[in-house]
């Protein structure tokens, strides 16, 4: 037998790499021949191999044994802890070999932004095609959350999006380059370009929609004080004073009268403030 579990050592350091191979001579070989010409695809090895030279290392057939038993010996020797070994991942034949690369960090950003690109490059349509999961083959098809499931995601929601005075966009104005950009993208979407395009919502759907807006205030409403009364918005003030909400929005401008934004739009305080 000729094969098994093999260690490429370090003379200088005590550090080594590990491996299997169905045959030594053929396998050490390949190592010397990919470090020699800077190709080794383990980094740590091969920026080892360019600072000590070839010199300071030695090839070395630790265990002669079948495949299967080389797979266990392996694994086992890259998971007993030791920190010295030059492979990356920690399992026999690859598995994870990003956690521990020194390069992670730029292999995650260029297979984030080669993603990007291909999901920039598809219609709405192939995304669909490619990644939607519609009818039977959505893993909810057929199936209800409970009621618990939804008051849980509800309350999950409401912890982690801000909306009014919250909000880390609450009371900025968006920049003409940022408008620019919107614009653009929104204009990709327009007439027959928008998914939508010749169709309408059926009455069930309308009243379904109706009702999910009922009663829900825009993300960036703002609280009025008018003459010490505040009211949830510049609508609300309208509305109880009854007047036009640009006669409100001018006397909050105007110095002559004593209308202003308030700080804060708590729930309730415009109903409290018309009785």
């Amino acid at each position: 037998m000729s094969g098994g579990i093999y260690e490429i050592r370090n003379t200088v350091n005590g550090k080594y790499y590990i491996g299997r191979a169905e045959c030594f001579r053929m396998r050490f070989n390949q190592h010397r021949y990919k470090l020699g010409h800077g190709r080794h695809h383990r980094l740590y090895l091969r920026r080892a191999w360019t600072k000590y030279g070839e010199e300071a290392f030695e090839f070395v057939a630790v265990a002669e044994c079948d495949l299967e038993a080389a797979i266990q010996l392996e694994t086992a020797r890259l998971q007993s802890g030791d920190e010295r070994p030059y492979n990356v991942s920690r399992f026999s034949g690859g598995g994870d070999l990003v956690s521990q690369h020194p390069e992670r960090e730029q292999i995650l950003a260029r297979r984030s932004e080669g993603a990007r690109r291909r999901m920039a490059s598809l219609t709405l349509q192939e995304r669909v095609r490619l990644y939607g999961r519609a009818g039977e083959q959505n893993g909810m098809y057929g199936r209800r959350h409970t009621e618990a499931s939804r008051r849980q995601m509800s309350e999950t929601i409401r912890r982690m999006v801000k909306r009014g005075v919250e909000h880390p966009s609450f009371g900025l104005k968006r920049s003409a380059t940022t408008r620019a950009k919107l614009f653009k993208i929104a204009s990709a979407r327009l007439g027959q370009k928008n998914p939508f395009y010749g169709k309408s919502h059926s009455q069930a759907t309308k009243d379904k929609l109706a009702a999910g807006r009922c009663g829900s205030q825009p993300t960036n409403v703002r609280a009025v004080v008018a003459d010490g009364l505040q009211y949830r918005s510049v609508k609300d003030a309208a509305r109880h004073l009854g007047i036009p909400s640009a006669l409100v929005i001018y006397r909050i401008k105007s110095p002559k009268y004593a209308y202003s934004y308030a700080a804060t739009a708590p729930q309730g305080q415009a109903e409290q403030s018309a009785s």
